[in-house]
């Protein structure tokens, strides 16, 4: 049996807001750099950065929505035009209103940047640049971005398989679960237990299920099936859902208490 140590190791844990942090104290450590260094000018430095990092993603979305139009707004977006072409390619929301609110301060600072005129040519220069080195991966997502993308979206193999579970199994045989229950009790001669019923699905770490529980364990007796369920399904008329029940002996418990 594996310990807890190794289960740990086998399964990862959520990704956590650590990221977050650093990049906040890094920011900080910087705009308290310039704050010391030019503080009067801080606030105008602070809005151009922020204009040149939105720009770029709005002109690499621009490059991305003339592809969606031409050629795919029938066919990946159904048609349903520029209000869902446009987020999609990340043309509206936090996007466009930071870069028009950088836009916006800038103009109403009190302190111009020196050299004004270059540092003009300095956004439109690196806003330009962004789209290319962005479709060439030069700015691509690396693949903890991706992976953290997919695990916050609930996109990883292991989501796809617990809804294929649920949608192509579980939806189909919990609602008649219950009565087989009853009515295997009712030919056998056993009683249902009081409390609560639970239902506690068991997923071995190396993926490994017996086709035998008792050659796992020989305190795990079978007894016999439940009434079978006929459900037409997928073209198939009168599937065949089934499932055993077993006895288990010797079972370890304790009822978890305040002190």
């Amino acid at each position: 049996m594996q310990s807890l140590q190794d289960q740990d190791d086998l399964i990862p844990r959520p990704r956590g807001s650590l990221p977050k942090m650093c990049a906040a104290v890094l920011s900080a450590m910087t705009i308290g750099g310039f704050l010391f260094l030019s503080p009067e000018r801080l606030f105008a430095w602070v809005t151009m950065v922020i204009l040149i990092l939105t720009l770029g993603p709005l002109l690499h979305g621009l490059c991305m929505l003339a592809e969606e139009i031409l050629y795919h707004s029938n066919t990946r977006h159904r048609g349903r035009g520029w209000s869902h072409v446009l987020p999609a390619c990340g043309l509206w929301g936090k996007t466009l209103l930071a870069a028009g609110l950088a836009g916006l301060l800038l103009q109403l600072v009190r302190h111009p940047l020196p050299h004004q005129g270059q540092s003009w040519k300095l956004v439109i220069l690196a806003s330009s640049l962004y789209p290319l080195l962005k479709s060439l991966g030069v700015l691509g997502p690396s693949e903890v971005e991706v992976s953290a993308l997919c695990e916050g979206r609930k996109m990883n193999v292991a989501h796809g398989l617990a809804w294929s579970f649920y949608i192509g199994y579980l939806r189909l045989v919990l609602p008649r679960l219950d009565d087989s229950i009853t009515a295997f009790c009712a030919t056998h001669q056993t009683s249902l237990g009081r409390g609560s019923r639970k239902l506690i699905i068991l997923i071995p770490l190396n993926a490994n299920i017996s086709h035998k529980l008792n050659e796992e364990d020989d305190r795990i007796l079978f007894s016999d099936n439940l009434p079978n369920n006929e459900i037409d399904r997928a073209g198939v008329r009168g599937r065949v859902y089934k499932h055993s029940v077993y006895r288990a002996h010797e079972c370890v418990l304790e009822y978890a208490t305040p002190c």
